[in-house]
C-alpha cells in the first residue's frame, strides 16, 4: 500500500518562542520592530525563525495593523478617455507614497445594503467618483470611519470629509461670455450632460448666468441633453435642427458631446464657425485636431488626482481633513469659436 506523503505542518510564532525561549510578545516586538530588543535575545529569536523556516503572515500583521499599503478608487465605470489623466495623476501620488493602487468599479443597487468591492479589509481609505455611490451609502462609510475622498462631488453638509470639485460654474459664465461678447452670439444652444450629475448642474448655471449677465433671456427650448456622450449629442442636435429652430452658437458640456455636435451640423451642412460657433469642456487630447480645433476649458484632471490622493493620505494618517478644494479651470480658445478664422 502506496503511504501517503507526510505534510509538514508550518512553524507557528509559538513554535518561535518556544525554540527561542523567549515569549510570543517578544517575537511580535522583533517582527514589528517597534520595540529594539537585547542583541543576543534578537539573535537567538532570528535563529529559531531560521531553524523552523517560519515565514511571518504578512498578511495577517497587515491587517491587525490596519496596514495594507493599498488605496483604493471606485467609479461607476472607469472607461473612457477622461478618467486616463485623473487615473494618471492618483497612481502617480499613490506610487510616490509606497502604496498600491486597487481599481474597482460600483454601483449602488438603491438598497443601501449592497457590499463594496474593496473595504477595510484590503485598503486603508477610498477615492469616490462622482455618482457611485448614494448618500445613505456615503454616510454609512462615513460613520464606520473609512477614510475617503470625494472626487467631482461636493461631500453632503452631514458627511464631513474632503472634497475636490472643478470650478465649473465660473469656467461656462466665461466661456458664453467669450460668445456673447467677442462673436456677438445671441442664440446660443446648450448641450447638457446628466441631469443628476454635479459637473452637468454647475456648466448649465454658469451658462444661465451669462445670459442673464447680458440681458439675453433664457428660452428652455434651447436647453438640448446631450448626455456626455457623442451619438447621443448629435442625435439630439439633429432633432432640434430638423425643427426649423434657428441658432448661432453651440455650448456643449464636454468634448465628447461637442464630437456629437460636429457630426450633425456636418451632417446639415452648416460649417463651424462661419455659421455655428462650437465651443467644449474638457479640453480633452482629441480637441486640437478637430477640424476646426476646438474651443473648450482645460481642466486639471492629473492635478485633481494627485491632490486627492495628497488629500486622502491626510485623512488616513491624521483623521483630519474635510475641506472642498475648487480646482482652477482656464478657457483655450481655437478656432472653433470663430478665433483666427478668417470669413
Amino acid at each position: 500500500m502506496t503511504k501517503s506523503p507526510i505534510i509538514k505542518k508550518s512553524a507557528t510564532i509559538r513554535d518561535v518562542a518556544r525554540l527561542a525561549g523567549v515569549s510570543v510578545a517578544t517575537i511580535s516586538r522583533y517582527l514589528n520592530n517597534k520595540t529594539p530588543l537585547a542583541e543576543e535575545t534578537a539573535t537567538r529569536v532570528k535563529a529559531a525563525m531560521d531553524t523552523l523556516y517560519y515565514t511571518p503572515d504578512m498578511t495577517a500583521r497587515n491587517l491587525a495593523m490596519r496596514r495594507t499599503y493599498t488605496i483604493g478608487f471606485l467609479a461607476p465605470s472607469i472607461k473612457g478617455i477622461y478618467m486616463t489623466p485623473l487615473l494618471e495623476g492618483i497612481e502617480n501620488a499613490t506610487r510616490s507614497e509606497g502604496y498600491n493602487l486597487l481599481l474597482s468599479t460600483y454601483a449602488e443597487d438603491g438598497s443601501g445594503h449592497k457590499q463594496l468591492p474593496i473595504d477595510r479589509h484590503n485598503v486603508e481609505g477610498l477615492l469616490i467618483f462622482s455618482g457611485t455611490m448614494s448618500h445613505v451609502e456615503l454616510l454609512q462609510l462615513y460613520r464606520r470611519e473609512m477614510p475617503y475622498v470625494m472626487l467631482l462631488q461636493t461631500p453632503p453638509p452631514d458627511i464631513k470629509v474632503p472634497g475636490i470639485v472643478l470650478d465649473n460654474k465660473s469656467a461656462a459664465k466665461n466661456m458664453v461670455d467669450h460668445l456673447i461678447d467677442v462673436h456677438g452670439c445671441r442664440r446660443i444652444l446648450h448641450m447638457y450632460g446628466p441631469e443628476d450629475q454635479e459637473d452637468s448642474h454647475w456648466r448649465k448655471a454658469g451658462y444661465l448666468d451669462a445670459l442673464q449677465a447680458h440681458g439675453i433671456p433664457a428660452d428652455p427650448s434651447r436647453l438640448i441633453s446631450g448626455m456626455f456622450d457623442r451619438d447621443y449629442a448629435c442625435q439630439s442636435l439633429k432633432n432640434y435642427i430638423a425643427s426649423g429652430e434657428n441658432f448661432d452658437a453651440v455650448f456643449a458640456a464636454d468634448d465628447e458631446t461637442a464630437v456629437g455636435v460636429y457630426q450633425a451640423l456636418q451632417e446639415a451642412g452648416l460649417k463651424i464657425p462661419v455659421q455655428v460657433r462650437v465651443v467644449g469642456f474638457d479640453n480633452q487630447y482629441f480637441t486640437p485636431y478637430l477640424a476646426p480645433p476646438l474651443t473648450t476649458v482645460n481642466v486639471p484632471l492629473f492635478d485633481m488626482g494627485r491632490i486627492a490622493v495628497q488629500k486622502l493620505f491626510e485623512r488616513i494618517h491624521t483623521g483630519a481633513g474635510d475641506s472642498l478644494e475648487l480646482m482652477p479651470t482656464e478657457l483655450v480658445i481655437r478656432q472653433s469659436c470663430g478665433c483666427g478664422i478668417q470669413t
